[in-house]
């Protein structure tokens, strides 16, 4: 058991951001019931990669309020929330997926000019992979994260995101944890999406 739970604590700390909120702070959040709550939480682990098991095991250890009620929570997630999550991956995801290599295309072959256009093009892909998992419409991008992906330095991808910021490659999104989320900008991403 103990090599089990030395990854599972590993693991726990790399939680999608809709998943952290919603297992871990037990915030709501915007949605309407904590059964939409963790529907989403799931399909945000199914899109971080993480296995059906390991799934039913966060959610068995956080216990989250809908999936607790339930007299033999594992099979009715099974049978339910996660045959249901699994099915609207897969009717979405081509789609998605398509859109995040676009932009990742796009990066790898533009120019980006300037002193700092090296720097700016990983750290725009790195945003684009950390879209992979949580979304082109708010996915989180704490330094650390960015950093690790695009093998810069904190303060690079710090003042980086700063610029893309500023160019309206991205913008902040509100949101209730410590770290910073980001969103596409739509009329900046179209024209990049549409022509490749």
């Amino acid at each position: 058991m103990y090599p089990y739970l030395k990854l599972f604590s590993r693991t726990k700390e790399r939680l999608p951001s809709t998943a952290d909120q919603v297992l871990i702070k037990k915030d709501l959040g915007g949605y309407p019931s904590w059964s939409e709550a963790e529907y989403y939480a799931t399909i945000s682990l199914l899109r971080a990669g993480w296995s059906e098991m390991e799934i039913i095991d966060i959610f068995n250890e956080c216990s989250p309020p809908h999936f607790s009620k339930k007299k033999n929570p594992e099979a009715w997630f099974k049978n339910y929330m996660l045959e249901k999550a699994l099915s609207k991956i897969q009717n979405y995801q081509s789609k998605r997926m398509s859109v995040v290599e676009k932009l990742k295309n796009w990066a790898a072959f533009s120019p980006w000019p300037g002193r700092t256009g090296n720097s700016d093009k990983r750290v725009f892909i790195a945003c684009a992979q950390k879209a992979e998992l949580d979304g082109i419409n708010n996915f989180r991008a704490s330094e650390r994260e960015i950093s690790e992906l695009a093998g810069v330095h904190r303060k690079t991808a710090r003042n980086a995101i700063r610029r893309l910021v500023q160019d309206q490659y991205l913008k902040k999104v509100p949101s209730n944890d410590l770290a910073f989320h980001y969103s596409f900008i739509q009329e900046k991403i179209q024209p990049i999406i549409t022509r490749n």
